[in-house]
């Protein structure tokens, strides 16, 4: 993202923690594509998915997306975590019944 300077989009899937990082097997898997009448060996992705499945994942996995933007001086923490609250709220409010 800032090495190439375009914008990309980050999913909350891929924000696991470091724990998850270093449990895992974090070798690269290689995937072999067909392209052109052509066998290609293209690096395959050394995280797994992180499960996002619940309000709670996924609002930690953007808090951990908010600390690797700020680590990397990409985007400060307080602007994620506003901009996290905008998307949150409608969470965390009572439904009507």
């Amino acid at each position: 993202m800032a090495v190439s300077g375009a914008i990309v989009y980050l999913p909350p899937s891929k924000c696991g923690s470091r724990d998850q990082e270093v449990a895992g097997d974090n070798k690269a898997k290689p995937i072999i594509k067909f392209e052109n009448s052509q066998l290609t060996v293209v690096p395959g992705d050394a995280l797994e998915p992180i499960d996002v499945g619940s309000e709670l994942k996924c609002l930690w996995a953007l808090q951990r997306r908010g600390i690797a933007f700020d680590q990397a001086e990409i985007l400060s923490w307080d602007v994620h975590e506003s901009r996290l609250q905008v998307r949150q709220n409608p969470w965390m409010q009572h439904c009507s019944v």
